[in-house]
């Protein structure tokens, strides 16, 4: 559990875009998460349900999140070889699905905001600047993500936004550089770990601290960015079957998650304490 999963290291993940957008959709624009997604078999995309107060209504926004195609295959017997056939191939039909699925979605429901988050690849941007007249018709709404893990959003109809959310300020000559933070998969035990800790659940707020206490170089209150990669890690411990969402946004260790804990925990701790 300690080894990068080849996921962490695909920023295009799109378990790393919806953490991304589940995190700009609460800290930035208020929503409160219904469903972050459920786990998928396969490449199918995430559905992140999300709701907020607009005057005396409730808005219930629906993000369908698609990555992009790695150029190896991630699972299965193939795992780790060349893809044959090229991304943009795979890429062009995952967009025909969801064009076909927010389609649907704006006939079944023709009140609910529905939106798009896709990480902020050059062949998908073209798709954006292309299919202006149906995002503007089906009033959806689309999120571009960045390598850097920064978020922009397009409003129906128009342009791809350009704009991301700025990078933190660039540090002081003469001050002391902080550390970088954890990567994700180093995060899974130390949530498991809180979890317990929490009588089984708890939400991802309460968990962000609990969590950076293992962690001396995360900066205190720990950054928006180690919450977004406690996030991909809860999601990666999900697809394993490690954890659960139970609720609104609730994350709750599953009984396979104990067994892994009480197997690894010792030993990991007393790996961090050396």
């Amino acid at each position: 559990m300690e080894t990068e999963s080849p996921h962490d290291q695909d920023w295009f993940w799109e378990g790393n875009i919806q953490a991304r957008v589940l995190d700009y959709m609460q800290t930035e624009e208020g929503f409160t998460i219904l469903s972050p997604g459920e786990a998928m078999p396969a490449e199918q995309g995430i559905e992140i349900v999300a709701e907020r107060p607009a005057g005396e209504r409730m808005v219930h926004r629906l993000v369908s999140v698609r990555g992009w195609p790695s150029a190896i295959h991630r699972r299965g017997t193939m795992a780790g070889r060349p893809r044959s056939t090229r991304p943009e191939v795979i890429a062009r039909s995952w967009v025909a699905q969801t064009v076909l699925d927010l389609a649907l979605g704006r006939n079944g429901d023709p009140d609910i905001d529905l939106c798009l988050a896709l990480p902020a690849v050059a062949s998908y941007i073209r798709y954006i600047q292309r299919l202006r007249w149906f995002l503007a018709v089906a009033r959806v709404t689309v999120y571009l993500v960045s390598q850097e893990g920064r978020v922009a959003v397009t409003p129906p109809g128009a342009p791809p936004v350009s704009h991301f959310a700025p990078s933190p300020p660039p540090a002081i000559p003469g001050q002391r550089r902080k550390l970088g933070l954890p990567g994700a998969s180093r995060m899974q035990l130390p949530l498991l770990h809180a979890l317990v800790s929490a009588g089984g659940a708890a939400g991802r707020a309460d968990l962000i601290p609990l969590v950076a206490r293992w962690f001396p170089e995360v900066p205190q209150p720990p950054p928006a960015e180690f919450g977004q990669r406690l996030s991909v890690a809860q999601r990666a411990l999900q697809v394993d079957g490690l954890t659960e969402l139970d609720g609104r946004g609730v994350w709750r260790i599953t009984e396979a998650g104990r067994t892994a804990y009480a197997a690894q925990w010792e030993d990991w701790r007393s790996k961090q304490e050396r």
